[in-house]
């Protein structure tokens, strides 16, 4: 398989997933809402139910984030900046101060939202650093298993440790790390060289655009909470790939 197929088939995948997490959560947040009790012996199993299935997507938004990061900076890695030593050593010491950022944090805050920022830099360095054709093959089954447990995982630690937070960091950056590997696997490869693939991830791209464009006009501009919201806005595919066009039209010429 040529190289340039491969990678545009790794990023269908990545982007695939992510953006459909987004469109997921949005359709369930709308249809499911948030049950209300004064105390919780009033909540029936459906209440617990719902609750359990928004916190779990809510999570679940917020590694389609760091996935989407991942995705960046995998890309990143294909251009000159992938030979640039200079580079690699600002990513490396923005995470590392983004990280330390994110954990005092979540010990002055429960889940900082001004500190995501740190994080997102860190997924976006790991798949700069990352070259998942170069590690061995891992079979298809062990790493959706894998995969799977980190995402578990994740869920369980964002909404039990509530003064912790810093424990997600682990869990997050290997389900990226398992994730980017995944994207490479054979049979991922194939599925995403069908023709339906394209059409529906760009459907689902503009329609998380849309969704992340509704949660930012809805937030207030002066909070701290509007940071999220703009860099969600940042790492979008319909945001970033103005710029794969632009570099391509330079290649070109």
């Amino acid at each position: 398989m040529n190289p340039s197929d491969t990678i545009s088939r790794t990023s269908r995948f990545l982007v695939g997933v992510a953006v459909a997490v987004i469109c997921l959560y949005a359709i369930l947040r709308a249809s499911l809402p948030f049950p209300f009790s004064f105390h919780v012996e009033g909540y029936t199993f459906a209440d617990h139910l719902v609750i359990w299935i928004r916190r779990g997507m809510g999570s679940l938004r917020f590694l389609a984030y760091l996935l989407l990061a991942g995705w960046i900076g995998q890309l990143l890695q294909r251009t000159a900046l992938g030979a640039s030593r200079i580079f690699r050593i600002i990513l490396i010491v923005l995470s590392a101060i983004g990280l330390s950022l994110y954990v005092w944090g979540s010990y002055i805050s429960y889940n900082p939202p001004y500190f995501l920022g740190g994080i997102i830099v860190s997924a976006m360095t790991l798949g700069f650093l990352l070259h998942p054709e170069r590690i061995n093959s891992h079979g298809k089954a062990e790493l959706v298993v894998l995969t799977l447990v980190m995402a578990v995982s994740f869920i369980a630690v964002d909404n039990t440790a509530e003064r912790h937070q810093w424990l997600c960091i682990p869990a997050s950056l290997s389900f990226i790390y398992l994730m980017l590997l995944l994207a490479y696997a054979p049979a991922v490869q194939r599925l995403m060289g069908g023709r339906w693939v394209k059409p529906t991830i760009v459907t689902l791209s503009i329609l998380s655009f849309i969704v992340i464009l509704v949660g930012l006009f809805q937030t207030r501009p002066l909070s701290i909470y509007y940071l999220p919201p703009v860099w969600a806005v940042l790492i979008q595919p319909v945001v970033v790939y103005p710029f794969i066009l632009l570099r391509r039209k330079r290649n070109e010429n």
